[in-house]
């Protein structure tokens, strides 16, 4: 959708809030943390369009930066990954300086001019109703689409930010060594329940086959545990960095009523390692939006990243840039090794973030829901456990 030749600033009023007369009906899609609402309205012409007011603080502009800077590196992209359109946007005066120096490109701003107004707000095109799903259909679509935005070549990354919302591996991982009697309480009581789980369905099924000693193997699977997380800390802190969406969970993307795969909110996107977005979309848990995964699927998303795009035909498989970052794996199984190690890093760090989070007061989020992300998290990290474990002992015979 082109811009529109509207005066957008009389249909948002100065307190940030729609002008009725002028947006002739107004949905609410959802309220964030922050207590703004992101809304569609309509106009007297029957358009419709999304208004998202943007939040005070230090962060208040990175939507617009991601407008402006990452997504015409998207736009090279075959296909380029198909995003609602930015129709105006505005800051108010006093900060339009400090919006110049967050794009670090010499201040210019492009390609829509910022509208001053005393509230800092977009209007984006309206692409719909998006379903959101997690299916294995929707889950390939998007790591064909991941594998293009990391191959945008390293020169184009060096203005964005180098971390997202999460902290880096190095951080998260030297915080569970720090905790590591936290860490070991957590896994010793996942392989009990491995243990369990497999004992209940050999007896359901009347095998004679007797489960794994999960249990049994706690020590010496923390021991490698232990120093694996190490050892992957100094491979993947040299990987080169590539460009990153950062908030891969299942409300920011779906499909529209076209079914054509939408990919909303790159308000968090960074230079990173290429194995955040796998896990993000694979493995991270998130209150609102629930999925589950098998580790035949896990196995086949890495599978499929890794062969970084085969079904697109208009671009190479690699760039040279996406080259460089994957040179450290001989073959799949390395890659897909430091995968699970970076997913069970992550998932344990998440798990004693959850753990914090059940007693803050007030909770972030209600304790129903951050009981489910907890149990998701745990059964997604036993299937890493599991399959890594697995591939360490066949790589040791």
């Amino acid at each position: 959708m082109k811009s529109i030749n509207r005066d957008w600033t009389q249909i948002v009023q100065s307190d940030g809030q729609l002008n009725r007369q002028l947006a002739q009906h107004v949905e609410i899609l959802y309220t964030g943390l922050h207590g703004l609402s992101v809304q569609r309205f309509w106009l007297e012409d029957g358009r419709s369009y999304i208004y998202k007011p943007l939040p005070p603080g230090e962060e208040r502009f990175r939507e617009i930066r991601a407008y402006l800077q990452v997504m015409p590196l998207l736009t090279k992209l075959a296909p380029p990954p198909v995003y609602p359109s930015l129709i105006a946007y505005a800051v108010p005066a006093d900060e339009l300086e400090r919006l110049q120096q967050s794009l670090s490109n010499g201040g210019r701003l492009e390609p829509t001019e910022p509208l001053i107004h005393p509230v800092c707000w977009m209007i984006v095109e309206d692409i719909g109703v998006v379903e959101h799903q997690h299916s294995p259909a929707v889950l390939e679509q998007m790591v064909n689409q991941m594998a293009g935005w990391h191959s945008v070549e390293e020169q184009h990354l060096t203005s964005l930010p180098q971390t997202g919302q999460k902290p880096p591996l190095s951080q998260a991982a030297s915080s569970l060594l720090e905790r590591w009697q936290q860490v070991e309480t957590i896994v010793q009581t996942l392989l009990t329940s491995m243990e369990d789980t497999e004992a209940s369905l050999a007896s359901s099924q009347h095998s004679d086959s007797t489960a794994l000693p999960w249990s049994e193997l706690a020590k010496p699977l923390l021991s490698a545990l232990q120093s694996d997380i190490q050892h992957a800390m100094k491979r993947i802190a040299i990987q080169p960095a590539v460009l990153l969406h950062g908030d891969l969970h299942a409300g920011n993307y779906g499909l529209n009523p076209q079914g054509k795969l939408i990919i909303l909110d790159w308000e968090h996107s960074h230079a990173g390692s290429l194995f955040w977005d796998l896990y993000h979309l694979i493995d991270l848990s998130h209150p609102l939006f629930p999925r589950e995964m098998t580790g035949e699927l896990r196995h086949q998303l890495v599978e499929r990243y890794w062969n970084a795009g085969s079904e697109v035909t208009t671009a190479p498989a690699h760039s040279p840039h996406q080259r460089a970052a994957l040179a450290d794996y001989r073959n799949l199984a390395a890659f897909e090794y430091d995968y699970l190690l970076y997913a069970m890093i992550y998932s344990i760090w998440m798990l004693l973030l959850i753990q914090s989070d059940l007693q803050q007061q007030p909770p972030i989020w209600p304790h129903a829901l951050l009981l489910a992300q907890q149990y998701e998290t745990k059964q997604h990290l036993q299937q890493c456990l599991k399959a890594w474990w697995t591939a360490r002992s066949e790589e040791l015979r």
